[in-house]
């Protein structure tokens, strides 16, 4: 009984996260976009220091999510 309720349980979370992962996956694009084109802009104008800076930022920013996301997926399976 306990155990077809964890397994319900699993796939009602597997469907939520599958039901997120496109709204997550836009904000992040959003994100990343915004940071390019204004390091981009800044580049351009002169200032290529900051323009740098935002360069790096927007793919720290993409890799550290990535990291973050595999973080949760491991701690999910584990406990």
């Amino acid at each position: 009984m306990a155990k077809e309720q964890v397994n319900k349980m699993k796939k009602i979370i597997k469907y939520l996260i599958s039901l997120a992962k496109p709204i997550l996956i836009t904000s992040n694009l959003i994100v990343f976009t915004a940071f390019t084109v204004t390091g981009f802009i800044m580049y351009k104008i002169g200032s290529k220091q900051i323009g740098l800076v935002l360069f790096v930022a927007a793919f720290l920013y993409i890799l550290f999510n990535k990291v973050e996301s595999m973080d949760r997926r491991i701690k999910a399976l584990e406990g």
